[in-house]
Formats: C-alpha cells, structure tokens, sequence
C-alpha cells in the first residue's frame, strides 16, 4: 500500500464524525463470555494507552519539533493513566453483566436456543431459515433498497470512460458496457483493442458496489489490482485450482481491504455478502462430512479424503491454507465434544487477530524499506488466514447450533470434522516458501 494510497485513507477518515467506540460495552451473555470481554477491555486500555505514549511523541515531533515531542509527551501520559482505568472500569462491568445473565443464559441452552450477538437475544437456529431468508434477496435488489446516501466522487475517469454519470445506477453501468463493447471489440477492429481494455477494467471497478465505492471515495489509487481478477482467477492464480472455493468461499482481496469505508450502503454489503458464504460453506461442511457418515470402514475414509487433501494442495500457498483448515476443523470438533474449550479456541483466535493488526499499524507507521515487501506478503496471507478464521467459525457454528440436527448428528459431524482436520494438517508446507510464492505472483521477477 503506496504513501499516497495512505494519505487518502486517512484524509477519508478524518472526516468521520462517529466516535470510535474502543470497549466492549454490550450485555455479555454469560459470566464467561463477561470475563473475555473485560479482559479484552483492560488489555486494549493497557496497548491503546502504551502505544499513545510511545508513538505521540515521535509523530508530533516530526509536524512541530522539540514541542510537539513534548505535546505528544504529555498526551501520551494522559492516555496511559485513563485508557487503562477506562479499560478496568469497563472490564468490571462486563464481568457483572455477565454473572448477572449467567443463569438465564443456562436455561436457555438448555431449552436449545443460541445467543444472537447481534439483536442480543437468544432464540431457536435453524440453517434453512437463514438460508430462506438470505438467500431471497439479491446483491443488487439490496443495494437498491438500503442505498439512501450519495457518495462524492473524488476521480470520474472510469465513469467517461463509459460514457456515464458518476450517479448512474448499476443497470445503467451494465448496459452501457455492454454497448461500447460491442462496438470496441477487438474482433469488429483490432485498432480499438486498447479502449476495449480500459473499457473492461472500468466496468468491472464499477459494476461492483464495493470497488466502486472505494474507487469514488479514493480514486484510482485505491484500487489495488487484485480488484481486476475475478474469483475464480484469483482461485487459480494464487492457490492453483479452483477447487478450494469449495472449502473458502468467495475471498475477494479487495473486499477484505474495504473495511476503511464510510459509506454505510457498503458496509452492510458487505456483511450481507458474508452472509451468503457462510451459510454456503456451512452447507459445503456438511457434504463434506457426508462421505465419512455413510461408510463405517475407516480405510475408504482415508483415501477417499487423502485423495481430496492431495487435489487441493497444489502449491506453497494452498498447502498453507489447506493445514491452516485442518487445524480449525480439529479445534472446532473437539470444542463441540467438549475435549478442548471454546473460549481457549476464541482466545487463540483474538491473538492472531491483534498480531495482524500489529503487523499492519506497525508497517503504516515506518518508513518504507526493502524489507516491507516480506511485511506485506505477511500482512496480505494474514488476511486471507484471519479471513478464513472467521468464516469456518461461524459457518461451523451455524452446523453446530442448528436446533433441526439431532445431537447425535452434531457429534458425528465433529468427529468427522476431527478426523478431516487431522488428515488435512498432514499437508507440508513452509511459511517461507508461501511468502517467497506470493511475493512472485504479486512482483514477478524480471
């Protein structure tokens, strides 16, 4: 990501009005779930507040000198005393709730019932509701229902390119496209193969709700080129078969670098779109677990998933990803059988998160080098890792909490999930060579 890219990002963001909310502050749905949330609570109080103290400092030292190293100083003091009593306070407080909700949160799972996070309540879960619910609604027909605000539009060189308006509707956008392609093809005339291109990469910046914000909001420089590529090419470029769409569901990198967006519409796209993978994969698991339920001999179980294991680890990256599943899966049915805690698999999970997010503050802080090319081929595959992290737990979690399967079932799908996990963590591979891969793919050697 270039410094002007990051210029812009932080020009968008210092027009947010909203106050960032730093803490947990809802109800917690038991004492354990509490106790995560306050311990979380003090540790970002304590890491928000060293980091002020350590950072402000410097950064201001370099706008104002010896007194903005000062101003920092004494700002950064300030966050070190109260983002961690703040982060204590409400640490305490969740911790309470928590134990306040605790018997109730018993009787319900008791009843079957799982916690909404979102609307705060627990209720029965099915999958074919959601599923009914999802997937009866289209991308487009939801950003023309829920797309109520106007974006303003930092670059319209795409939009002249079509010929169109900055504030033309996606159908618009299609039919125009389809328009000048027909009469730019470079089968009508080989001298029109360059506009053909730009007229190409321009509809397919604008035609997607997500790229096209980005592109409004940031200009060219926002879209990174991975934008360009298609699922299924970006399947068979970096992983090297199509195959594993299967296990992942759509990864888009520039979906997952869209979470800078102020444009609300975008936001909840994006979680609708979220959505739909989930439940897909969820589904997918379930086929996936059908071949081990139906045959008892553990011989044509092995081959049969070996086999699979073997037509998806095709390259350094896809080796990586593959051991990556494996070992989620393991986690997660052992969780569900009771063999392993689900707030310890919940912990490992915010650990690598925060690495990430480390790794990221810590590279937009530095000065570029030759070494942040292997900062970046980490922080792009620690995307993509933390992407699928968050994908399998919630679809598995889906499978788990739907009150239609029997508990009999559930327990057979988590020891199929332990016995996939296994056979899939056999996959060699080396962190080194998938950065060195990537690194090849993105700036391939002259």
């Amino acid at each position: 990501m270039d410094r002007k890219l990051l210029k812009n990002i932080q020009e968008e963001n210092n027009k947010k009005s909203t106050p960032i909310n730093l803490f947990y502050t809802s109800s917690p749905r038991n004492a354990a779930n509490g106790a995560i949330n306050g311990i979380c609570n003090l540790g970002l109080g304590i890491l928000t507040g060293l980091a002020g103290f350590l950072v402000l400092p410097i950064h201001l030292s370099q706008e104002e000198g010896l007194k903005g190293f000062f101003k920092g100083g004494g700002i950064g003091l300030i966050m070190l005393i109260t983002l961690p009593l703040g982060g204590l306070v409400c640490g305490l407080g969740q911790l309470a709730k928590g134990i306040w909700n605790s018997p109730s949160a018993y009787r319900n799972r008791k009843e079957g019932k799982v916690w909404n996070s979102k609307l705060k309540k627990w209720y029965f879960y099915k999958l074919s509701e959601e599923k009914e619910k999802i997937f009866s609604q289209n991308e487009t027909d939801f950003i023309s229902i829920n797309n109520t605000t106007a974006t303003e539009v930092k670059d319209k060189e795409l939009y002249n390119v079509l010929n169109i308006s900055p504030d033309a509707s996606t159908k618009d956008i299609k039919k125009q496209y389809y328009k000048l392609a027909k009469i730019t093809h470079p089968d009508k005339s080989h001298e029109d193969a360059e506009k053909f291109h730009k007229i190409n990469e321009a509809y397919q910046i604008l035609s997607d709700p997500v790229s096209r914000d980005k592109y409004n909001r940031l200009g060219k420089d926002g879209i990174i080129n991975v934008s360009l590529i298609d699922s299924k090419q970006l399947y068979t470029i970096l992983f090297g078969t199509q195959q594993l769409d299967f296990y992942l569901g759509d990864i888009s990198l520039y979906t997952l670098m869209a979470a800078d967006s102020n444009n609300e519409t975008i936001k909840e796209l994006l979680e609708f779109k979220q959505s739909k993978r989930e439940i897909i994969i969820a589904e997918n698991i379930i086929k996936l677990v059908d071949f081990y339920k139906k045959n008892n001999s553990n011989d044509k179980n092995l081959d049969f998933y070996e086999t699979t294991r073997k037509n998806i680890s095709i390259n350094p990256l896809s080796s990586l990803l593959i051991h990556f599943l494996g070992t989620l899966y393991c986690d997660l049915g052992h969780s569900h059988l009771g063999y392993l805690s689900s707030i310890g698999i919940r912990f490992k999970s915010q650990l690598r998160f925060l690495k990430y997010k480390y790794a990221l503050v810590s590279l937009a802080l530095k000065k570029k080098n030759k070494e942040d090319e292997s900062k970046i081929m980490k922080i792009i595959i620690n995307t993509i890792l933390e992407d699928i992290e968050t994908t399998i737990l919630e679809s598995t979690k889906k499978i788990f909490d739907d009150f239609s399967i029997s508990d009999q079932e559930k327990n057979t799908n988590a020891r199929a999930l332990i016995f996939i996990g296994e056979i899939f963590k056999k996959s060699n591979y080396d962190y080194s060579e998938s950065l060195i891969f990537l690194n090849n793919i993105i700036n391939p050697p002259k």
